[in-house]
């Protein structure tokens, strides 16, 4: 089963103005959830290097090996993060306490790399 696209912007901690679209795409295949990822940068980096505005800039390793997706086994974890990651900033906003929903989702992303199964 798979769902509706959702893109979510994060901004460069270094510059407001250098912004990253990311579009995540959440489908269900046998017990797990293949989670595939495409970027709109407002601003290109310099060659070889990950753009200031990428959720995962400040882990680089993740980034390289999971900008493109990750799949992760299905469980109750994975279930609530997936679902995190569908909601709207005002919705996500009612359960991280004084973090961002930006700065939430950064996290859910890495979580969910550091879970992946391939």
């Amino acid at each position: 089963m798979s769902t509706p696209s959702i893109t979510h912007r994060f901004v460069s901690k270094n510059n407001s103005n250098k912004t990253c679209d990311l579009t995540i795409y959440i489908n269900e295949v046998n017990n797990n959830y293949r989670i595939d990822y495409t970027y709109n940068y407002s601003h290109d980096a310099p060659l070889r290097e990950l753009n200031y505005a990428h959720p995962l800039y400040d882990e680089p390793k993740l980034a390289n090996s999971y900008s493109l997706g990750v799949s992760v086994t299905k469980n109750a974890v994975t279930i609530s993060l997936t679902e995190f990651l569908k909601m709207t900033d005002d919705e996500l906003a009612q359960h991280t306490g004084t973090l961002t929903p930006m700065e939430y989702r950064r996290i859910i992303l890495s979580t969910l790399a550091r879970l992946c199964v391939y």
